[in-house]
């Protein structure tokens, strides 16, 4: 099963490599309609609620079995979702602090850069260069 998932993936992105740049179909489109008609025919969606059972029966079954493992696991996403939220928190507010800090030419070296020009930059080079000798 997972063999054939991941042959449809390598596939699809070998289609995607040959598909133009800009190329989009419209939403009420000709190709629209013809998928959304051939996945409704077919048994996609009855197929893909068959495996979101087994799995949920699977996960069942092994909480069942192990249910210790299933409590420490719970635990864990608890607490990984709580990590998570102060991990993003403080990178938006590092990458506020850093917007305001940084000046607004991209290429421009920070203030308190040693060299301001590559003038400058290989006259620090050579001297400290000449101080190894």
């Amino acid at each position: 099963m997972l063999r054939n998932v991941l042959r449809a993936i390598f596939w699809t992105a070998v289609t995607a490599a040959f598909v133009p740049a800009g190329f989009s179909a419209a939403p009420d489109g000709a190709f629209a309609r013809e998928t959304r008609q051939l996945v409704l025919s077919t048994d996609a969606l009855s197929t893909s609620q068959d495996f979101t059972r087994q799995a949920g029966h699977q996960t069942r079954q092994f909480c069942d079995d192990q249910a210790e493992a299933c409590a420490v696991g719970q635990q864990l996403a608890s607490f990984s979702s709580i990590v998570a939220g102060v991990v993003g928190d403080r990178a938006q507010r590092w990458a506020a602090d850093q917007a305001q800090a940084s000046p607004r030419d991209p290429l421009a070296l920070p203030q308190n850069a040693p060299a301001q020009s590559l003038d400058a930059l290989l006259a620090d080079v050579a001297r400290e260069t000449g101080d190894l000798n």
